[in-house]
């Protein structure tokens, strides 16, 4: 296989916990989301920013990743009812009762004396697209503090949900993932490379280039990794049909990658 293909498989859109990138804007996430995880007085944390963002990355790190943090749920979509999410915290509180049989206070009366403490962390991806049944009876939980929720979300749909007064009113943390700057763009690209000993194509990767694929990334790191899975694919194919032009990481080929995934709209 090509030196270049099997690069390719650095820049994998994956949730690898234990191979992260240590950006500024992930370390600093990461304490926040540890401080209020640890911190009594916040009930539901509000991890929101664009698709791409590393929202999904850090809940999943601390997951896996943080032993201290007991997760009583982790949910990659919000795909549970009212209901699931009351018998799974009954449950954990050895309740062994007909849900059908007790009205809803009574139920939430007697996991309020058993949880007192916001012991149940429970994370839930793509949060936006819950309805407002569910994001209430999250909020009702969290004021009873018999469950901590950490909820990620898309940003627009996160900033309008924290507008309303029902949260607006109550001690929540807002956490916002934010993209790669221009640096951390290149740092990452050599990091994954040079760790890999795949020196000759790192060394394709200097500063004018990765600025061009940070124009067209914007830092989101999702979009850098699939630019430039597409950009060694065509660096690859060039080299093996012998085009000179384009058997390299520049101005051309890195235009290519982003025409090839849909960043540049040749045809308007």
């Amino acid at each position: 296989m090509s030196e270049m293909l099997e690069a390719v498989a650095l820049f994998q859109d994956e949730l690898d916990t234990a191979n992260y990138f240590k950006s500024l804007g992930f370390e600093r996430d990461r304490k926040e989301l540890l401080n209020a995880l640890n911190a009594p007085e916040t009930p539901m944390i509000f991890v929101i920013g664009e698709p791409g963002s590393g929202k999904s990355f850090l809940l999943n790190y601390i997951k896996d990743q943080v032993s201290k943090i007991d997760i009583a749920a982790f949910y990659d979509f919000p795909n549970f009812t009212n209901r699931e999410l009351l018998m799974l915290l009954l449950d954990r509180a050895g309740i062994d009762v007909d849900i059908s049989s007790e009205s809803l206070n009574s139920l939430l009366e007697r996991l309020k004396k058993h949880f007192k403490n916001l012991e149940n962390t429970i994370c839930i991806d793509e949060a936006q697209h819950m309805n407002e049944k569910q994001l209430e009876f999250l909020r009702v939980l969290a004021d009873q503090k018999i469950a901590r929720f950490v909820l990620a979300m898309h940003k627009r749909e996160g900033e309008y949900i924290l507008s309303k007064d029902r949260f607006k009113s109550r001690p929540v943390k807002k956490i916002v993932t934010e993209p790669l700057s221009r640096d951390e763009t290149l740092n990452y690209i050599h990091k994954q490379l040079l760790s890999n000993n795949f020196s000759t194509i790192a060394h394709m990767f200097d500063k004018p280039q990765v600025n061009l694929i940070y124009k067209f990334s914007k830092g989101n790191f999702r979009i850098t990794k699939k630019l430039i899975r597409a950009l060694l694919h065509i660096v690859h194919l060039a080299d093996k049909a012998h085009l000179l032009e384009y058997n390299a990481v520049n101005e051309a080929t890195v235009t290519m990658a982003a025409i090839d995934i849909g960043l540049i709209d040749v045809e308007s």
